[in-house]
């Protein structure tokens, strides 16, 4: 489990992403979100925090981190590593080569999205996102 310092800095990292979030008690509902999630792993914590700030516009529930913890932390099918295994290829390629593989993606997407795994998806959208910033970072085309 996180401990309660380090449930308290993902919160409030989290809170800055969001600068329209200001609750009228922002001590008492930082306060409310760490004892709620404080029994949450760090690093999945961490991982659903990341997750939301890509998808959402909004700050999020307690309820809307707990679902995505949960779905995080399910049981892992052997098709759901053989996606992450392919993401972790896919990765390794464009750090030796500085080429994404969309075709290989695009795959992992499609079959991930038609096994429920939508965090999976979003995940792949992240990474996606993150090599392409990489490449126009790097001066790639």
């Amino acid at each position: 489990m996180a401990t309660r310092e380090e449930t308290l800095e993902i919160i409030s990292t989290l809170k800055n992403k969001y600068p329209y979030f200001k609750p009228d008690n922002p001590s008492g509902v930082i306060g409310a979100y760490v004892e709620e999630l404080k029994y949450l792993e760090k690093d999945t914590l961490e991982m659903a925090a990341s997750i939301i700030v890509d998808e959402s516009k909004f700050f999020p529930s307690v309820h809307e981190i707990k679902k995505i913890a949960a779905e995080l932390n399910r049981p892992r099918k052997s098709f759901d590593i053989r996606f992450t295994d392919k993401l972790i290829e896919i990765k390794n390629a464009f750090l030796q080569t500085g080429k994404i593989d969309y075709i290989g993606l695009e795959w992992i997407q499609k079959w991930a999205g038609n096994a429920g795994y939508e965090h999976t998806v979003a995940n792949i959208t992240v990474q996606r996102r993150r090599m392409e910033e990489q490449m126009m970072l790097e001066g790639g085309a």
